[in-house]
């Protein structure tokens, strides 16, 4: 489901190619939502996407966001806080493997930039930008669990804001 996010051109200027989300905070709820599901990924996963974010993407502003709720086996991948970090973060039912991966100063704004994370299924845990590696670490692995509340664009942390900008070519 569409919440006000709509078509726009993409990194290779095709018309609607891409999907823009919230250019201001005006309205802070553009975002795409995703049925429930999103639940056995004891073998690895991988998240890539073309994004342009803009200056004014907000604090915790999420790529990504599958999950039940706030602190709620969620998988996350996005800007960490206010900085120009790239982080990704599984929180499960286990407590200790909730550790954060981040690519700190890994934002270019106003630019295309190809970002894609991987995670096998020992939790090892590699970003990269543009092709190339630029972080990587232990995770933790995600619970086998239905995922209810699973956003492109949106955190499940009522108190983190919108991500503004484009993305395109999401898998």
């Amino acid at each position: 489901t569409l919440h006000r996010a709509k078509s726009t051109l993409d990194r290779n200027g095709n018309e609607d190619g891409s999907i823009s989300f919230a250019q201001d905070f005006i309205f802070n709820d553009q975002y795409i939502e995703l049925p429930s599901g999103f639940d056995d990924f004891t073998t690895g996963l991988t998240i890539s996407l073309w994004v342009y974010v803009n200056p004014i993407s907000g604090n915790w502003a999420r790529f990504i966001d599958f999950g039940n709720g706030e602190s709620n086996n969620n998988i996350m991948f996005g800007k960490r806080s206010s900085s120009d970090t790239i982080f990704f973060q599984v929180k499960s039912s286990d407590p200790n493997s909730s550790t954060m991966i981040e690519a700190p100063n890994a934002i270019d704004y106003c630019t295309w930039m190809h970002l894609a994370v991987t995670q096998d299924e020992t939790g090892f845990v590699t970003i990269y930008k543009n092709g190339n590696a630029i972080a990587s670490g232990i995770a933790g692995i995600a619970d086998i669990v239905t995922r209810t509340k699973n956003y492109i664009g949106k955190s499940n942390w009522d108190s983190d804001q919108a991500f503004s900008g484009k993305m395109d070519d999401l898998r």
